[in-house]
């Protein structure tokens, strides 16, 4: 006894250990995945700070340029009007470039032309020369105007430039300036993605990157390898990726990670990291975890053994060697276990129970002899050998004397008797036997196993059984609703499917009423039956022309549906008694309406089945399944007044 307990309470130990650390190592992985996906999302939001910081810097400098580059146009043109020189010397034009720190300067005639400059190589160009140059072009149609251009490469080099252009006052000719925009291209550079993500880094070793939303092309990352390439080429599922800001897995080049995007105005932030490095710590921790654990469990352990030794495990030791005595059949024996106060009290209990149980058997044996009723009562252990009986079970059962002797002498006899017996079986626990080999006669059998006993309970229901069957071969129809009835519907059942040229395609529809009860607890019994009448009148409205309609037992309905050419027929009847189910009514008085409800389920000949029994217990399930999926959103809508 000692040491069941104490291994039941190691395996007890073990496995809430166990349970531990598996519910631990879950919430780790869960933790560790929760971390990924907020420190990324605070990475994503870093990033989306400093494209916004550097484009907002790269606005202001280019608009300071631009103010820039017009003022010195302006002063160019004002200077060459107003200052006496020679236009076409270049030298002289190359002087007031430097003098105004601007990189070139052009003088276009009233044509749009060069003719003039610092550059002699541009002269001739014209301002339809190119898609560059031709930005200027409205100029020599309103003659007030003052243009800059953005950085663009210029049309005699393709170099990229900003030029900037102003009548003189006299509108005899424009004068250009043009800028190589180091400032503005260096900022641009810095705004770049490929800049950004590769002054980023991060201590978890994950990657970062920005893909294109149009093709998922990488446009940034933190690793270089990555750029150029799509999502695609790295084994990256699309349809995971646009769950933005949840993390999912899945394999890159072969390694099992973990990724998580976010959507900005832009591009599509990620960021991936191996599994490996994500749970690097888990085992680790949880495996420190479940030592602590070990050591706390084991002293618990110890204090919980010893305690249980000293005061429960022996007291519990001797009653249970008295109770083995008593199940085995020693029913004089007397517990007399003293050690604590709680357990002599149990020792009297149980004493006393014996005593009562001998009284009961005694008083049942001679309460069923003296009645003469068809029931009798037997009982045995493996401690007694033999079995003891009431003595109408030998007439119940049809034995002989010397049958008799041989089966109750020894309960492993009877057993293997029983065991026959039960092959006989029909339905509702009612066997059929032979007495004398050739009278049929009908029992109903329960037995109660407990503790190394049997005891068990005959009754002959042989009129019964007979004038049920009676009754169902005349009439052949359910009494309540004038259905047909179970033994009926079997047969006629079991007729057609033995004729498959008759069944064609078939369905066998299972029916439960979902609140008998509630009618018969709200309404009393009268209204249950009229209840039940009310959904067998429901079932007998489907128009199908080839149909079997039954009640197999208190609220159970059966429907064979057959002869039908296609199984689209059949679904469309099944169609048919959900609408009529869902408009069903009763009505109870002039003020008061109940719905009348059940649950439905189908099996399909020959889709799911070639035998009618297999096709009942399909469509017992389904029918169960429907009536949890209505049992967990229909509201009550009984009322339990008239």
């Amino acid at each position: 006894m000692k040491k069941k307990i104490r291994k039941r309470l190691t395996l007890f130990i073990v496995a809430a250990l166990f349970l531990f650390m598996i519910i631990n190592y879950i919430l780790l992985i869960i933790q560790a995945q929760n971390d990924m996906v907020e420190a990324s999302q605070k990475l994503f939001w870093q990033i989306e700070q400093l494209v916004s910081q550097n484009s907002a810097e790269l606005e202001a400098v280019s608009n300071d340029f631009r103010d820039i580059c017009l003022l010195r146009a302006r002063a160019a043109a004002y200077l060459l009007q107003y200052t006496p020189s020679d236009e076409e010397d270049t030298a002289n034009l190359k002087k007031i470039a430097k003098l105004l720190d601007v990189d070139e300067l052009h003088l276009f005639n009233q044509n749009g032309t060069i003719f003039a400059g610092t550059n002699p190589e541009y002269y001739g160009l014209n301002m339809n020369d190119g898609d560059q140059i031709s930005f200027f072009l409205p100029m020599l149609e309103d003659k007030t105007l003052s243009l800059c251009q953005d950085v663009t490469p210029n049309t005699a080099e393709d170099k990229l430039m900003q030029y900037a252009a102003a009548w003189t006052e006299d509108r005899s000719c424009i004068v250009q300036v043009g800028f190589e925009p180091e400032r503005v291209m260096e900022l641009t550079q810095k705004n770049e993605l490929s800049y950004i993500f590769s002054l980023l880094t991060d201590s978890n070793n994950s990657t970062l990157f920005a893909v294109s939303k149009d093709d998922y092309t990488v446009l940034g990352s933190t690793r270089p390898v990555m750029l150029e390439k799509k999502l695609t080429d790295w084994n990256v599922p699309l349809e995971k990726v646009q769950r933005w800001g949840k993390g999912f897995y899945f394999t890159i080049q072969g390694v099992p990670a973990y990724g998580v995007f976010q959507e900005t105005d832009n591009v599509i932030l990620g960021r991936i990291m191996s599994l490996e490095n994500l749970y690097a710590n888990i085992n680790l921790n949880n495996f420190r975890l479940a030592a602590y654990l070990m050591v706390i469990f084991g002293a618990v352990f110890i204090l919980i053994s010893g305690y249980l030794d000293k005061n429960i495990v022996r007291a519990i030791s001797d009653i249970n060697g008295e109770l083995q005595k008593i199940t085995e059949g020693d029913l004089d024996k007397h517990v007399d276990v003293n050690t604590t106060p709680e357990f002599t009290e149990l020792s009297g209990h149980i004493n006393d129970m014996v005593e009562s149980l001998l009284e009961t058997t005694d008083k049942l044996s001679f309460v069923l002899d003296a009645t003469q009723l068809p029931i009798g009562v037997y009982e045995y252990s493996a401690g007694m050998g033999r079995v003891l009986v009431t003595s109408r079970v030998p007439e119940i059962l049809g034995l002989s004397s010397e049958q008799e002797k041989q089966l109750f002498a020894d309960y492993k006899n009877f057993e293997k008797w029983l065991i026959q017996l039960r092959k006989n079986a029909l339905e509702n626990g009612i066997y059929r036997i032979l007495r004398d080999g050739e009278t049929e006669r009908y029992i109903k059998m329960e037995s109660l196993p407990r503790s190394g006993s049997v005891f068990g309970i005959v009754i002959d229901v042989t009129d019964d059984v007979l004038k049920n069957q009676q009754l169902e071969q005349e009439l052949g129809q359910d009494e309540l609703t004038k259905l047909c009835s179970r033994r009926s519907f079997y047969s006629q059942v079991e007729q057609l499917f033995a004729k498959p040229e008759q069944l064609k395609n078939a369905a066998i529809i299972m029916i439960d009423s979902d609140d008998l009860k509630k009618i018969n607890d709200n309404y009393g019994h009268e209204y249950g039956d009229r209840y039940l009448c009310k959904l067998a009148e429901t079932l007998n409205r489907l128009s199908a022309p080839f149909r079997l309609i039954a009640r197999l037992s208190g609220d159970e309905f059966a429907i064979l549906l057959y002869n039908s050419d296609t199984k689209e027929d059949l679904q469309r009847y099944i169609q048919e008694l959900k609408y009529l189910r869902d408009n069903a009514m009763l009505t109870l008085s002039v003020t008061n309406q109940i719905p009348v409800r059940f649950s439905i389920g189908t099996a399909f000949y020959p889709a799911d089945g070639d035998s009618y029994q297999l096709l009942l217990k399909y469509a017992d399930r389904e029918m169960y399944k429907d009536k949890e999926k209505r049992k967990a959103k229909s509201p009550n809508l009984f009322n339990k007044s008239l």
